[in-house]
């Protein structure tokens, strides 16, 4: 009888373990907590990780009011997923633009 509790229990804190390590690893929020704590200080942090649970609520609120239906709606699905993409294009086209002035200007510097 005591060997089949302490399966349960070793079962039970694997579990545990199990939701402690799903929950722990760094998504986007706070790995751009990070970069704006590192760049900007504690304050600037401290705003995006407020500004996430702000968003978090409104999103937990639109699925209390059954708005998900919505989301069911295919063209839904397709008009946000357009417009994610077209947003990270264009801020990779940003970046690589910005990288790409970088690297001929330290060229242009190099041959002088």
């Amino acid at each position: 009888m005591e060997w089949s509790g302490f399966i349960e229990y070793q079962h039970i804190s694997e579990l545990h373990l199990l939701g402690f390590t799903l929950a722990a690893p760094i998504g986007p929020v706070n790995s751009a907590r990070l970069d704006k704590g590192i760049k900007n200080g504690f304050w600037h942090a401290w705003i995006v990780g407020a500004g996430s649970m702000v968003a978090d609520g409104f999103f937990m609120l639109l699925v209390y009011l059954g708005l998900v239906q919505f989301w069911e709606f295919l063209l839904s699905k397709y008009f946000f997923g357009y417009s994610e993409a077209l947003s990270l294009f264009i801020q990779v086209l940003k970046v690589s633009k910005m990288r790409i002035r970088s690297l001929l200007l330290m060229e242009e510097i190099k041959n002088r």
